[in-house]
């Protein structure tokens, strides 16, 4: 698991090219956390960097957002998710 501090609670958005760097370097599942704020940064890390997993706490804290409505959008996108 990556965790971005600088990002961590920004709702900016992942670091996507550290995520890309290191996914590159590395044969394990690649989970990210820390500054997601909104549906298309998970969206952005599965296709840009091609994570394995994303994790997210404060968007349901400080939104009007749930997991299934995060599910719902990737599942549109393309990305399979579990139910």
């Amino acid at each position: 698991m990556l965790t971005s501090i600088e990002r961590d609670g920004s709702l900016n958005g992942f670091d996507i090219d550290f995520c890309k760097k290191v996914k590159k370097e590395v044969k394990v599942p690649v989970i990210i956390l820390g500054g997601c704020g909104n549906w298309n940064h998970m969206l952005e890390a599965f296709k840009l960097a091609n994570v394995d997993g994303v994790c997210t706490q404060n968007i349901f804290h400080f939104t009007e957002t749930s997991l299934q409505s995060a599910k719902k959008f990737l599942r549109k996108n393309n990305i399979n998710v579990r139910e």
